[in-house]
């Protein structure tokens, strides 16, 4: 899930099952928060074995182990949607009737990853025809009269997309106040198992809150239809639409995120991806020929003494 693209690789070593292997490399200044990572690894997960590691620099260096204080904390929460779920906060649609969550007061700013993926994914030759997503909302968000979703509600969104996993990275400053996670699909009514996941560089608190309509919005009894006269509406209709009015577009900017995109990246990294490996099979191709070669001299070499020795003896 958390996961270091492929342009983010400074170099790796080629694998191979020898005793040693080694890299060289010109490596860049790194930022006092964000110093630079040395993974050793094997080629198959499991494998066990002591190692030994040896680095030579030509400038002072210091390597440590990461602490285990430093890393990053993870929610995770699984769910659904069923035919009742309510899709996007858009008019019409009864956006409470989706999974929240409440995320408790961060007394200190927060680095935060939030991720919301199908789970278990569609079949890799099954394209997804369900659009998702996730919003980051003040704690009272929707609680005023209409029950609708303003822009200011809104702190973060990942998605809406018709893809396997949307995500988005955001940094949440000190509050006293809680915030309210929505995981929705775009159409109510749609059905799906999802994962959501929080990573965070401090604890996070997250607790499920009832499905029902916000408080104080005059409608709180299950079932009791949305007013009329809510301001919210739909990109489609032909409604007015106030400027603070909130509506999603899952194929609009500055959501491009579609399955096209998705594919077109996967795509990108895979190509990129070979092309590492493929250097790395040359590289131990050649070392594997000078290898042989050196070797064949070597078991040579006691040969041509003998035929030197036996032709100065013939003269």
């Amino acid at each position: 899930l958390l996961h270091a693209p492929h342009t983010a690789m400074l170099g790796a070593s080629p694998i191979t099952d020898a005793r040693d292997v080694s890299l060289s490399i010109t490596l860049p200044p790194s930022e006092l928060h964000a110093p630079h990572v040395l993974v050793p690894y094997t080629f198959e997960p499991g494998e066990q074995g002591p190692f030994k590691l040896s680095v030579w620099s030509s400038a002072p260096f210091e390597v440590s182990p990461l602490s285990h204080a430093n890393e990053w904390q993870h929610v995770c929460v699984d769910g659904a949607w069923d035919a009742s779920s309510g899709g996007v906060p858009n008019a019409g649609n009864d956006y409470w009737r989706n999974p929240q969550w409440e995320l408790a007061p961060t007394p200190h700013v927060v680095c935060l990853r939030i991720i919301l993926e199908l789970h278990p994914a569609p079949a890799a030759a099954e394209a997804s025809d369900v659009a998702i997503g996730c919003l980051l909302l003040r704690g009272d968000a929707g609680s005023d009269s209409a029950g609708g979703i303003q822009l200011d509600d809104v702190l973060a969104q990942a998605g809406f997309a018709m893809v396997v996993q949307v995500s988005c990275n955001l940094t949440l400053p000190a509050s006293t106040k809680p915030r309210r996670l929505l995981v929705c699909t775009f159409h109510p009514g749609q059905q799906a198992n999802f994962q959501l996941h929080l990573y965070s560089d401090k604890p996070l608190e997250l607790t499920a809150l009832p499905i029902g309509p916000p408080c104080g919005t005059g409608f709180e009894r299950a079932g009791e239809p949305r007013p009329e006269s809510s301001p919210r509406a739909h990109p489609d209709s032909s409604a007015a639409v106030g400027p603070s009015a909130f509506s999603i577009d899952p194929l609009s900017t500055p959501y491009p995120d579609t399955t096209a995109t998705y594919l077109h990246n996967e795509i990108k990294n895979l190509r990129s991806e070979l092309q590492t490996v493929q250097e790395m099979l040359a590289e131990n191709a050649v070392r594997g020929t000078e290898h042989l070669a050196a070797r064949e001299h070597k078991k040579s070499t006691p040969f041509r003494k003998v035929a030197r020795f036996l032709s100065g003896r013939q003269h």
